[in-house]
Parts: structure tokens; C-alpha cells; sequence
């Protein structure tokens, strides 16, 4: 089964591995491309959305390399201090230009002026008076005649100055005043949570967030549509992801409460969607945090009903049954919206035939378009790349209005920008990341760990034969190498490594671990390829929330498992090198109600735009799913980062938008 994920999975390409031959650099960390010969991906986690990089052929490689950031990190703040990025380094923003002002800020109404005459004066003389000036009459508004004897509306040529031709009339004996109308902007809604001036997506000032400044209203006008509606209470949107924390502070106001608590769980199989991972609060508390509470962020609907759908599980992987069974889910219980973060390459029956029945219902749904930086033209993502009517396929922009160098794109396949880069959201919990650099587990024959150096950067590596490179290891081998962690207290536990691997056929390495602690014996999974084959490099994320959350001793670590054949001198990258092992992190995610996190991804994009959305279901009850989507199309904001590589070529617009309606 396909594992959906909204980093799109990166599978095994020669074509797109020749393009490292020497190394590639994310953040801080350097590896030589042989050091990833192949590509090989069980699971990616959701939960760091996608890595700030300029957008280049090496994409691919490059969201392999985000699970190694994710371990920069060492704790998820509460919402009402600076959060930490987590992917350690934020974007740098570049300006650019806005085609279009995001709403004209006139001082007067062009070609209308204000005229009172004085008391008494017959409408022969106001007739001349207007003639002499070229106006003429649009209305009276002296419908007060206490107030204004005989106040005209009138009409000028729109090419002149108001003020000017105003000024020319006051100067008539007759007439007591003359004006430009004057056009009133009602006051920006301005909510009161604690770090609303950190959510640039909303409104963008210019601001500096997570250490990165940019361009003065690329936003989606989210405070001059709040003028207008910021109640979505009455509409329903799906959050089809790793679950909701329905207890956080921003959120428990605003979930769905229908026949089961707050919706479903399809990982689990039952009706206890938590959030485990944290992508799934992130993505709601963008649609619809409680706004104007005082605390942490709002969302794009200061209320609305959360309906959490849990398909992915505590490190992001779900499975075709579980996507379609949410979508339907979501369909029969009332659902007028579903907001997808996930995508995968593979074009999925069952998941079309679910997009055509949420279609059938006129239920929206929003869909990410994938962080591989590739045109989803040539190489769709699904289910953004479906093309039916019901779907929004959003890239995202950074604060800049720049398209975030992570970010697919696709002139018919891709739709709409918004915000992707340093989004500030609601957090399950407290994240730790527990580094570990091997010199204190406990290790078996042949293990070793020592620094190795590529392309002039040393790695602290576990290596297996302890002279890695330098000989063969051994023949029938059994042996352990572990750590011991203390997880007490935590809700969800999940490990992230790099392995290179050069192995014989019939040995393997096996990710392993011991709730009691002490030696392994449980393993998990076993990492094998066959030395003709080239060296193996293995990125990826591996749950262990049933084995060890809640203990306070749980080993972890890897068997190394070889066979009695012979093995042969080691050729680098090609024959018996054995294990090389780096990056090996623990994950402790502990539930908290106040946290949150600063991320980025097309994830994030689109629950600005599953928001919009709600707001529009919200001003106009009876609008068709056409109909919304029509008016986001057409209020959107043209962006020249976005022409013609969307489908529309703008950002969306939430005061836009509802001025389609």
C-alpha cells in the first residue's frame, strides 16, 4: 500500500541520484552522495513539513535528508514565546513584486464630490453654479432638511482632482461647502491572542518571524475579511491527518461534536482521533484556533467545528484504506469541507473513488500540493492533482511572496499560493528530541564508534565492523549495540537514524529495542541489501509508542545479523562495508494543552485556504462548493512568483474572496 505522505515519498531513481556526485547540503549537515548511493524510504513523519532550500534538482535528496534536521530541535515552547523552527534553519525571503494593491486604499470616491449649497439659494442658480464646473447632479441628499437644505452628490471628470475641483466650487458665494466624498475603511479586526503578531500568514506587517522579515501585506487579509464575518461556528471542516490534540486551549472550543468524540480514528480503529504527531493540530489550529481568547495563535475562523480524522499515524505513514475510509468518513457525517496535507505519486483508486463521492456531496476538499520542489505537471501528487471540480491544489509562498523553494508547483495541476514558510500553530505537546552519540551505549563485538569525514565534514558515526571501510566484518555474527532512554511520561515515542549498508545476501541490521531495558529483544525491522547491488542508505522514521512510551529505561538500538558465508574484502559502496549508522534520534512527545510550533510545507499552505473557505461556507450557507471555489479563484491577489506555474497565478485572499460572493 502506498504511504501517504505530504513530503511525497522519494523512491528509488538512478536518474535523480547522478545528479549527486559529489555531496548535498541541507542546514548544516553535508553527506557525499555515496553515502546515499540508493534511495531507500520505509516512512517519512509528517511533522517537520518541508525544509527551507532554494529549489533545485536535488529535491528529492534533499527531503530525505529533513528527518535529520527534525533532531536540531530540543524542545516545542508554549504558544505564548518564540517558537523554534523545526527544521533548524528558516528560509531566507527575497522581495517581489505584488501585481495588484491587496485592497485600494482611495482617499475619495474618483469623479464624486460633495456640494452644499446655502439656505434659500433656487435651484436655477445651483444648476448654473454645477454647469459653470461641468458636474452634474447625481443625487439630492437633503433628505433631512434640517440638517442639509440642499447638499448634492454630483458628478466630475474622473481625470481631475477632486480636491482641486472641490476647492473651485467652495469659492461661489452660494455655496457653503464643497468636498470630495470621502471614502471610510472599517477598522482592521485585530484579535487579542497573545501571538497573533507572529502569524504573518494572517497579516503581514513585515515582521520579523523565526528570524526571517518580509514584503508588507503578502498575506490573505485575514483582519479585513474578520470585518466582514470571523464566526464559522455553523460549518464543518475534516482535518484528514494524524489526529487533533481536541484538548489544547486554542482548540477544545472548536471541535466537532458529533456521534463519536470529535470524529475518527482510522489508524487505531476507534473513536479517539488524538494527534500523536503534531502535524494534524498544526494544520487545524491554522483553520479554526479559537480567536479573540487572549491566548496562543487563532486560526483563519475564530470558530468553527474541527472534525478530526485520524489516517496517519504517530510518524505520518497511513495507508490507502484508512485515506478513503476518512474521506467518506467525513462526507456522511456532514463534513462541508475536508483539508488534505498528504500526498503520495501513487494515482489511487480507492482514494479517487472517496474524491468522487466528497465531489458527489459538494463537500470541498483542499489539498496540499507536495514539498519536492518538482511540477506537478510531469509528475502529479495525489489527491492534489486530481482533477475534479471539488479540489483546491495549493503550492506554498514565503513572506516575501516568494514560491517556497520546497514547494511543487504546476501550471493546470496546482491552483493557488498561500502562506507555507514559518507558520506559527497549535503543538499536541512538548516535543524532545533525545540526541545520542553512541559513546555510552553498550555494544557487542564489532561495534565501534568513531568520527568519519566526508567531503572534509566528520560525522560521529556506530559502525559495524569497528574498522568500518577498513576491513570485513564477521562471519555468523549476532551482536547488539543500544542505549538506554528514560520515556517516562511521554504519549508517543518514534526513532529517526541514517544507515549506509553493505551487506552480503542473508545478513542483515535490525532496528531493535527492550521495554525492560537491558538487552534487545524485540526487533523491528530488518535493513538488508545485497553487495552487488551497491550500498543502501536508509532514512526514515519508526514508531514505538506501544513499546515504549511511559517506560523509564527502554532500550533501543540494532542487532547485527550476519550468516556463515564468506564475506569479501571491502570495496566502498559496493561490497562487504557492513553497517555505518549516524543521526540516530529518539523521539518523546508528551501532550500538553498550551504548546506550539513554528513549521513549514505546503501542509501549512493549505489551511489558510481550507479556512478561506469556511468563511465563505459561513457568510453564504447556500453557496455551492463551485461557487466558493469560484470566489477564491477570482479574489485572489495576482503574485508574479505564481504566474504560470498555477493555475490561477495568485495568492489567495480571504476579504478577496468574500467580495466575490
Amino acid at each position: 500500500m502506498p504511504g501517504w505522505i505530504d513530503k511525497t515519498r522519494v523512491l528509488h531513481n538512478a536518474h535523480i541520484l547522478s545528479v549527486f556526485l559529489n555531496y548535498v547540503q541541507v542546514g548544516d549537515f553535508v553527506m557525499r552522495s555515496r553515502f546515499f548511493s540508493f534511495v531507500f524510504i520505509i516512512v517519512l513523519t509528517l511533522a517537520t513539513g518541508a525544509c527551507g532550500h532554494n529549489n533545485s534538482d536535488t529535491d528529492d535528496l534533499m527531503t530525505l535528508l529533513l528527518l535529520w534536521q527534525l533532531t536540531q530541535n530540543t524542545s516545542i515552547t508554549p504558544c505564548t514565546n518564540a517558537s523554534v523552527n523545526v527544521n533548524g534553519n528558516a528560509m531566507t525571503a527575497n522581495t517581489i513584486d505584488i501585481d495588484a494593491p491587496r485592497l485600494k486604499q482611495d482617499l475619495y470616491v474618483p469623479g464624486e464630490i460633495l456640494v452644499q449649497f446655502k439656505p434659500g439659494v433656487s435651484s436655477q442658480t445651483t444648476t448654473s453654479i454645477l454647469n459653470v464646473h461641468g458636474l452634474r447632479t447625481i443625487r439630492n441628499l437633503s433628505a433631512v432638511p434640517q440638517v442639509y437644505s440642499n447638499l448634492r452628490l454630483v458628478q466630475a471628470d474622473v481625470t481631475q482632482s477632486m480636491e482641486a475641483v472641490a476647492l473651485a466650487v467652495a469659492q461661489h458665494p452660494d455655496v457653503e461647502f464643497a468636498q470630495p466624498n470621502y471614502i471610510y475603511h472599517a477598522t482592521e479586526t485585530i484579535p487579542s491572542d497573545s501571538s497573533f503578531g507572529e502569524l504573518w500568514g494572517l497579516r503581514n506587517t513585515g515582521q520579523s518571524v523565526n528570524g526571517s522579515t518580509g514584503t508588507f501585506d503578502v498575506d490573505i487579509d485575514a483582519p479585513e475579511a474578520w470585518d466582514l464575518v470571523s464566526d464559522c461556528s455553523g460549518v464543518v471542516v475534516a482535518v484528514l491527518d494524524t489526529g487533533i490534540n481536541y484538548n489544547h486551549q486554542d482548540l477544545a472550543g472548536n471541535m466537532w461534536r458529533g456521534t463519536a468524540l470529535h470524529g475518527y480514528d482510522f489508524i487505531d480503529n476507534d473513536s479517539n482521533p488524538m494527534d500523536l504527531n503534531g502535524h494534524g493540530t498544526h494544520v487545524a489550529g491554522t483553520i479554526g484556533a479559537s480567536g479573540n481568547n487572549g491566548v496562543g495563535v487563532t486560526g483563519v475562523c475564530w470558530n468553527t467545528q474541527l472534525m478530526a480524522v485520524r489516517v496517519l499515524n504517530d510518524v505520518g505513514s497511513g495507508t490507502s484504506a484508512a485515506i478513503a475510509s476518512g474521506i467518506n468518513y467525513a462526507v456522511s457525517n456532514g463534513a462541508h469541507i475536508i483539508n488534505a496535507s498528504l500526498s503520495t505519486t501513487v494515482n489511487d483508486p480507492a482514494v479517487a473513488a472517496a474524491v468522487n463521492n466528497a465531489e458527489s456531496n459538494g463537500v470541498i476538499l483542499v489539498a496540499a500540493a507536495g514539498n519536492n520542489g518538482s511540477n506537478n505537471d510531469g509528475t502529479p501528487n495525489y489527491p492534489a492533482s486530481y482533477t475534479n471540480s471539488n479540489i483546491i491544489s495549493v503550492a506554498a509562498v514565503d513572506q516575501s511572496g516568494n514560491l517556497a523553494g520546497f514547494s511543487n508547483y504546476g501550471a493546470t495541476s496546482v491552483d493557488v499560493g498561500a502562506p507555507g514558510v514559518n507558520i506559527k500553530s497549535c503543538w499536541p505537546g512538548e516535543t524532545r528530541v533525545l540526541n545520542n552519540n553512541f559513546s555510552n551505549w553498550t555494544k557487542g563485538s564489532s561495534w565501534g564508534n568513531s568520527n568519519y569525514t566526508y567531503s572534509s565534514t566528520s560525522y560521529y558515526m556506530l559502525t559495524n565492523p569497528i574498522n568500518w571501510y577498513g576491513s570485513s566484518y564477521g562471519n555468523n555474527v549476532l551482536s547488539n549495540a543500544y542505549g538506554q532512554y528514560n520515556l517516562s511520561g511521554a504519549d508517543a515515542v518514534s526513532v529517526d537514524f541514517y544507515a549506509d549498508l553493505g551487506l552480503a545476501s542473508g545478513d542483515s541490521l535490525i532496528l531493535a529495542y527492550n521495554p525492560l531495558g537491558g538487552s534487545l529483544s524485540n526487533g523491528l525491522t530488518s535493513y538488508t541489501n545485497i553487495t552487488t547491488s551497491g550500498a543502501l542508505g536508509y532514512s526514515g522514521s519508526v514508531s514505538l509508542t506501544s513499546g515504549c512510551a511511559g517506560r523509564s529505561g527502554c532500550s533501543i538500538g540494532f542487532q547485527f545479523s550476519t550468516n556463515a558465508s564468506g564475506t569479501v574484502a571491502p570495496n566502498p559502496g559496493t561490497q562487504a562495508s557492513g553497517a555505518g549508522i549516524t543521526g540516530f534520534n529518539v523521539h518523546k512527545l508528551q501532550l500538553n494543552s498550551t504548546a506550539c510550533h513554528t513549521i513549514n510545507g505546503t501542509s501549512m499552505a493549505a489551511p489558510h485556504v481550507a479556512g478561506v473557505a469556511a468563511l465563505l461556507k459561513a457568510r453564504n450557507p447556500g453557496a455551492t462548493h463551485a461557487t466558493i471555489i469560484s470566489a477564491i479563484y477570482n479574489g485572489g491577489v495576482s503574485l508574479a512568483a505564481l504566474s504560470g506555474i498555477t493555475s490561477q497565478g495568485k495568492i489567495v485572499n480571504a476579504r478577496g474572496a468574500i467580495n466575490q460572493l
